[in-house]
């Protein structure tokens, strides 16, 4: 069964760019550069819990980690920040423009980082723990930030010829993945720091990725309207699911590992079924490009997606 269980149609005063959603919090972000938490409890779904207006441009990245107590957001205005939703206060604020005046630490002693990548940090993703998070740059950097501290960790140095648009945390917290503006997916292993995959299967930029819940399946949703299924440390492309008809924006694994949720600028929300490669359903009840989809966290029973149109929209998914 397939249907909305619920509809914010003014969220934002624009366009939503990013959503997740954790046990205690649904956030959300966008071009207004405010961030939003909502409520998730029954009497009070997706009523809002909290604003923060401490970027001064749009946030295009979001995530909470593990057990809800931090939420990290990247701005445009060149500013990670973090925010401890226990108290709703910010926690950390890094100024990408401030570091990128000095030498960063780099642990794979890489002699070509100069930080200038760093201003401009697209995406960013928890690690499982929490303990640290990952944030890619248009100029083509993949750096691990302790969330504690704001140490920093260089996993990749500038490469502005293979600018960053997304990244994804392997649940497993041994591989991240990032996307490329050139439709490159790179592997990397926690651990060394150092590349164990590449993929060039995209023709157009990878916007999206995300792990299966097991570690063994990574999913990029591309500007060709295409998503790739890969083994992450194997060869080639396992499957390819094709339907939408422009760019895919966001694709999320449900936490069974059974269903995949994907958006797209054609305005659509789909759910596809990972063993058969078929699609299940096809939302249409967005007026716009469709940025973020998030599963509920306990059992994937619902989804929320987000829109240029200004509103969040909630599905219930049942077998």
């Amino acid at each position: 069964m397939f249907e909305i269980t619920k509809k914010v149609s003014n969220a934002h005063d624009d366009g939503i760019w990013a959503v997740s959603w954790s046990a205690d919090c649904i956030a959300t972000a966008g071009m207004s550069s405010r961030v939003k938490t909502w409520n998730t409890s029954p009497a009070n779904f997706l009523t809002e819990k909290k604003s923060f207006d401490k970027h001064i441009l749009g946030v295009s990245s979001l995530d909470i980690n593990i057990g809800s107590k931090y939420l990290a957001t990247s701005g445009l205005d060149s500013h990670i920040k973090i925010w401890n939703l226990q108290d709703n206060a910010l926690f950390k604020d890094i100024d990408l423009l401030t570091l990128s005046l000095s030498k960063p630490i780099n642990n794979n002693n890489n002699d070509n980082d100069n930080d200038n990548n760093i201003v401009g940090t697209w995406a960013l993703a928890f690690s499982p723990t929490g303990e640290q998070f990952v944030s890619v740059s248009q100029t083509g950097s993949v750096n691990m930030w302790i969330t504690e501290t704001g140490e920093k960790r260089v996993l990749q140095a500038p490469n502005e010829q293979r600018p960053l648009m997304s990244v994804a945390y392997a649940p497993s917290g041994k591989l991240i993945a990032t996307g490329a503006s050139d439709g490159t997916v790179v592997v990397y292993d926690i651990d060394t720091g150092k590349q164990v995959n590449t993929f060039e299967c995209h023709a157009m930029p990878v916007r999206t990725l995300c792990f299966s819940p097991d570690s063994k399946h990574l999913f990029s949703g591309s500007d060709d309207s295409k998503i790739n299924i890969y083994d992450p440390l194997g060869q080639g492309v396992i499957a390819s699911l094709q339907g939408h008809s422009s760019w895919v924006l966001s694709v999320r694994c449900s936490k069974d590992g059974n269903k995949l949720a994907s958006s797209s600028s054609d305005r659509t929300v789909k759910i596809w079924d990972i063993a058969t490669k078929k699609c299940d359903h096809t939302f249409n009840d967005h007026a716009d490009q469709v940025w973020g989809v998030a599963w509920s966290p306990v059992d994937s029973s619902k989804l929320i997606s987000v829109s240029d149109d200004c509103s969040m929209i909630v599905y219930s998914i049942k077998q």
